[in-house]
């Protein structure tokens, strides 16, 4: 039975999870490729430098978090030239109830104004706030990949 998780992982102390706007798309890329892998549905997301959150409907937590940490701490240590694991365990709460889903999802967009990188949520381009809120903020256009096509971003080795 699938359950709803809010996840944080953090880079630690002194730890850094994206020093640049390639790390950023990286990330999301690989949470989105982990998702597809392990048939989860990511319902929110926030990428920070040093932290990054997810609300996330899956039957296999264990599975998407162990997919998405892999390829995304590849990437990083082959890229800065380092050793190691990527951040510490992820913080996990199971969800339940409309009301707790809807504050996580509160919280996970609102969390770049919390820690003051922007002065509204939509001002953050790493979150999913913007696809969430598209038709809101006048983005009715935007297209989508077709799923024959979808599968060449996808990479073919894990």
């Amino acid at each position: 039975m699938k359950k709803i998780y809010h996840v944080c992982l953090s880079a630690g102390p002194d730890g850094v999870l994206c020093r640049d706007d390639e790390d950023y798309i990286r990330l999301i890329n690989c949470i989105a490729a982990a998702g597809h892998y392990s048939e989860a549905f990511i319902l929110a997301y926030v990428v920070m430098s040093n932290h990054t959150h997810l609300c996330i409907r899956t039957d296999d937590l264990r599975c998407f978090n162990k997919r998405w940490r892999y390829m995304y701490t590849r990437y990083f240590n082959q890229k800065y030239h380092r050793r190691g694991r990527l951040g510490g365990d992820p913080h996990v709460v199971e969800l339940k109830g409309l009301y707790h889903i809807l504050t996580a999802i509160a919280y996970i967009l609102r969390n770049p104004m919390h820690h003051g990188v922007t002065g509204t949520p939509l001002g953050y381009p790493y979150s999913s706030v913007r696809a969430l809120f598209r038709k809101d903020i006048g983005w009715d256009d935007v297209k989508y990949l077709q799923r024959r096509h979808a599968y060449h971003h996808i990479p073919d080795h894990w």
